[in-house]
């Protein structure tokens, strides 16, 4: 194992302490996974001491190791052997196929009859004897050149099945390990990696991580007014030991992991050792020195944002951290929100726990449009773009925010620790293997990977909704205060009555985060995901989500995963594409694509035009598909989204909302709020949130009640429709009423 305390001081207790239960953890780790593969694969022993030699060879100093998950050892075990099936299928191939040719190569020359010379005696019989035959001649070559073809044709049919499954194997275990976009990410990798040189995308991003940055002078004026408001108010602090215990259970259990190769779940497995890495964790925060480098160090993986990538801009850094570091960066974000929560101005729509923030901010951007479209009010909206702006946060702004608010001194001190020490390795995924560029060294800047990171960004740049609100902004008849701006992380849109206004905000905002993009009269730009110049455009953003899902529908069903494979792909991979436009967007039920997906299905073959179209979406308990079906996953958007801004308490979401129900009844034009009073009429279901009670009736539940209750019947009444309509059919309905016989 290499040094890894090289170029540091001694080791303190705690800090050395903590490398021990680690080791030991992965050591654990190593040792399940050990006795997963020996029950997976009994026969070969050699292969499973192989694989348990390569993983004690990892060290956190060195390449990163693969997931250790607990099926990795029979997913490899299965596709090892479909490959050594392979192998000997090919080779036994080639021997009946050179057989087949020695064979008619004899058969011809028995039938020339080239003499009766010693010479000719003496090859046909060493010919005889390599071909296993009592004679040589016309009638004993034929019937042993008939029974090798016939073996070769049945070899050949062996091998292409074997090749298939190989197949399958490999692209269910790619699947596993790198996901769903496996599927159509690993050739668009190979593509673009190939001409990206990883000294040159080091150099770049050292460029910008290892330069320092100072505070904006903008923050006196900040500090001040927080200071007031910090002072004045109750802090709910939350114990070290409750914050780590909840940050453990939040923890997903098999997100990518660090250098260190340990995922979380074997921190929750390992539950006596991870209460001793806290106290250890806690010994160092509070002592003197700081963590040791293995313990902060990240791996950077560099995932391409487009088809052709191959400058370093277009890459986007997602740094994996070491699982013990992300679950104390969860403990001190938890503990963080608690105490200073409330500083993070109502303009940052990003990182509320309950609320959905892109929602509420396209909600409020479309009412404020359109009410100055329909009441002819002057408005001017600016758009400003932030150059990697996670990158370019100065660590002393950082620091200087936590005290400003008076952040717990356990976030303080863990925070500044961590930060100075803050190294990882830049990786280019190539396929199945990764080039790992040399040490950057972050100066300013923060990870992309933690739960902690997003906080301390949106606590960053808070100054600037504070400078915002001073311009004035947009006087709306629908919100008490004029509307400056929203923000969702770093995507901000600025709201001002006029262009005079508008230029100057935009010449104001440049506060130290990141530089300003102005944006061309008549060009759309993409804010939220969503195509916009003035307000939504609808038509361009619906043809760009049609060609995305539909694209990855063909690639799904014409994978060789299984059918159940294949049904939770589409659910999880292709449907989300849609998902989250439908609240959004202008859908309406001839836009969505159930019969462009069955289509596909049909090409595919995995659907038949004769079958019935019902069971393709019917739970699969009830002899169905168990696919999502477009209409009914757009009734389920429109009806949750429509109760969720009917409950939720925000003043511009309040006020939104009430010009949409103006909107409504004035101008006779639909709005997400009609559309779910439609959708319960249509299905029958009551929901006093919405209106739509029994006459007299009064709804004592809670208003989260009534939400999870009414999209509960919501998705049963969907259901129950298409069970009855199978079963009125002659044919299909058979096998259903089959299904419900005792």
């Amino acid at each position: 194992m290499l040094d890894i305390w090289e170029g540091e001081e001694q080791p303190t207790k705690p800090a050395a302490k903590l490398w021990r239960l680690n080791c030991l953890l992965y050591s654990g780790a190593v040792m399940v996974v050990m006795v997963v593969t020996r029950l997976a694969d009994s026969e070969d022993d050699s292969d499973l001491v192989r694989d348990v030699s390569e993983e004690e060879e990892w060290s956190l100093t060195g390449a990163p190791r693969g997931n250790l998950h607990p099926d990795r050892g029979r997913r490899s075990s299965a596709l090892e052997a479909s490959e050594a099936t392979l192998g000997r299928l090919r080779r036994k191939s080639g021997l009946h196929d050179r057989m087949v040719v020695r064979l008619r190569g004899a058969l011809k020359m028995v039938e020339r009859r080239r003499g009766r010379s010693v010479r000719a005696t003496i090859e046909m019989r060493k010919l005889a004897k390599d071909l296993k035959l009592r004679r040589l001649s016309v009638p004993s070559i034929r019937a042993q050149l008939f029974k090798r073809e016939n073996r070769a044709r049945a070899t050949r049919c062996r091998l292409a099945h074997a090749s298939e499954m190989t197949r399958r194997l490999r692209t269910r275990q790619r699947v596993a390990t790198q996901g769903l976009r496996a599927l159509a990410g690993a050739e668009r990798a190979d593509n673009c990696t190939s001409r990206v040189d990883v000294n040159a995308v080091g150099a770049f991003w050292d460029g910008i991580w290892g330069v320092e940055g100072d505070a904006d002078p903008y923050l006196t004026d900040w500090e001040r007014d927080v200071t007031c408001q910090v002072t004045g108010s109750e802090t709910d602090e939350v114990p070290w030991s409750a914050a780590w215990r909840l940050a453990a259970d939040k923890q997903s259990p098999w997100k990518a992991p660090g250098p260190d190769g340990v995922a979380a779940y074997w921190l929750k497995g390992f539950g006596g050792l991870v209460e001793q890495m806290m106290s250890q964790v806690e010994a160092m925060i509070e002592g003197r020195d700081g963590f040791p480098h293995w313990f902060v160090r990240g791996r950077t993986v560099l995932i391409p944002k487009r088809n052709e990538a191959s400058e370093p801009t277009d890459f986007r850094p997602i740094t994996c951290l070491n699982s013990t570091y992300k679950l104390m960066t969860g403990a001190l974000c938890i503990i963080l929100t608690r105490a200073v929560g409330f500083v993070i101005p109502e303009e940052q729509r990003a990182g509320v726990v309950g609320r959905r923030g892109c929602l509420d901010a396209l909600v409020i951007d479309w009412a404020l449009a359109k009410e100055a479209q329909v009441l002819g009010k002057n408005l001017s909206v600016s758009w400003v773009d932030f150059e990697k702006a996670f990158d370019r946060v100065p660590h002393s702004w950082v620091a200087r925010c936590l005290e400003t608010v008076q952040a717990p001194s356990i976030v303080i001190r863990g925070v500044g620790k961590a930060m100075v020490k803050w190294t990882t390795n830049l990786e280019i995924r190539n396929g199945e293997a990764g080039v790992v560029s040399r040490l950057v060294k972050f100066r300013r800047g923060l990870y992309q990977g933690d739960s902690l990171s997003p906080f301390l960004f949106t606590l960053a740049i808070a100054p600037l909704s504070h400078m915002l609100r001073r311009w004035g902004g947009f006087v709306s008849d629908y919100h008490p205060n004029p509307v400056t701006h929203t923000l969702f992380m770093d995507d901000l849109k600025i709201y001002t009555g006029g262009p005079e206004d508008g230029r100057l905000v935009r010449m104001s905002v440049g506060v130290g985060v990141g530089t300003i993009e102005e944006i061309e009269p008549g060009t759309p730009y993409r804010y939220l995901g969503v195509e916009q110049i003035f307000t939504t455009h609808s038509r361009e953003a619906k043809a760009r989500v049609r060609a995305e899902y539909l694209h990855r529908v063909t690639i799904i069903w014409s994978s060789p995963l299984g059918v159940q494979e294949k049904a939770a792909a589409h659910n999880r991979w292709a449907v989300a594409v849609v998902r989250y436009y439908m609240p959004l967007l202008e859908w309406y039920r001839r836009d969505l694509l159930d019969v462009q997906t069955r289509k596909v299905l049909v090409q595919c073959g995995a659907h038949n035009t004769a079958a019935s179209c019902a069971r393709v979406y019917l739970h699969r308990s009830r002899g169905g598909r168990d696919l999502d079906a477009l209409t009914f996953v757009w009734e389920v958007e429109v009806l949750s989204s429509a109760l969720y801004l009917k409950r939720v308490a925000d003043q511009h979401v309040e006020g939104a909302v009430a010009f949409m129900e103006d909107y409504e009844r004035k101008e006779r034009k639909q709005t997400i709020l009609g559309l779910a009073v439609q959708i319960l009429e249509r299905y029958r279901l009551l929901c006093s949130l919405l209106g739509v009670v029994e006459t007299g009736a009064e709804d004592d539940r809670s208003p989260a009640k009534v939400v999870k209750e009414t999209i509960s019947q919501l998705k049963r009444v969907q259901q129950a429709g298409l069970l009855e309509e199978v079963h009125v059919k002659k044919i299909h309905g058979v096998y259903m009423r089959e299904l419900e016989k005792p």
